[in-house]
């Protein structure tokens, strides 16, 4: 995308700030108004409305939130923007900026910055796909769920986290394991500065009310990221060489559960995962979580 085809408010705020986008923190700044506002509709925003912002960038979007929100908290990891970023957020009273990386701040921290009468509040997110699993698990399994996240990541990985038993992945299964996931729309690569080499995408995740333990939850990511770890390989094959146990031994279980004894990982549904663990660990295969 050419200078002259970017939105004049990022293009003045790029040259106010002194800024370039920097590649290794996976910077690409959303030009597109439509996709703002498909963002912020996508949030159902209302005047009561405590929202975190993960990853202020340039002040863009935040500015939108906070005019529809209660209140803002919005967290930022570049130095260079957090020097920068009063410039625009001081005018804002209903905003906290937060300098840190998110993943290293606890979600009551956060939630403390809000009005003392704040009960809920919702994410929304625009990030790199190497922190996309990172964060689902942080805001969704834990203390102080959210309502809602709003997320805008590549195409590719929308698709993995929503995807149906065949395609399944780690992340889908932890994805899907703690919320229900909805893709709402896709956005072009046009729609950034610079023009990454992939499409994006924003989604809705939704906290479950979990029937299971987080400490249960956990003993099952355990087990499927020990299936993931060898993909390409039969499951039984794979998890039992982790396990320590006989492949005909797990294949036994595999027959309780409907699960082909020729099965990848990828093709088991998140009910066969929850029994074959509790399977697993009432036998004394794995230890659980504590």
């Amino acid at each position: 995308m050419k200078e002259k085809d970017i939105s004049h408010a990022v293009t003045r705020r790029l040259q106010d700030f002194h800024i370039r986008p920097k590649h290794y923190l996976g910077q690409n700044f959303l030009v597109d108004d439509a996709v703002y506002d498909g963002i912020v509709d996508a949030a159902h925003l209302t005047h009561d409305t405590c929202v975190i912002e993960i990853g202020t960038g340039l002040g863009t979007l935040t500015e939108r939130l906070a005019k529809l929100s209660r209140y803002v908290v919005t967290v930022e990891n570049d130095h260079s923007l957090i020097k920068k970023l009063p410039l625009v957020l001081s005018q804002l009273k209903n905003v906290t900026l937060v300098p840190g990386n998110v993943l290293d701040i606890p979600n009551n921290e956060l939630f403390s910055l809000f009005p003392s009468s704040a009960t809920t509040y919702k994410v929304v997110a625009n990030i790199p796909y190497y922190i996309t699993g990172k964060i689902i698990q942080k805001f969704i399994l834990g203390d102080r769920l959210p309502t809602e996240i709003i997320l805008m990541v590549q195409k590719e990985v929308a698709e993995r986290i929503s995807a149906d038993p065949g395609k399944m992945s780690m992340l889908s299964v932890v994805a899907q394991s703690l919320s229900d996931v909805e893709i709402l729309f896709l956005v072009d690569a046009k729609s950034f500065f610079p023009e990454p080499k992939v499409r994006s995408a924003v989604i809705r995740l939704k906290p479950k009310s979990h029937q299971q333990s987080e400490q249960s939850l956990e003993t099952m990511f355990k087990v499927a990221k020990m299936g993931f770890a060898h993909r390409r390989k039969k499951l039984s094959k794979g998890l039992s060489s982790s396990l320590h146990m006989a492949p005909k031994d797990l294949e036994q279980m595999f027959d309780d559960f409907g699960i082909s004894r020729g099965a990848r990982p990828q093709e088991l549904t998140l009910l066969q995962w929850e029994n074959l663990t509790q399977k697993l660990v009432k036998n004394g295969f794995v230890a659980p979580q504590t």
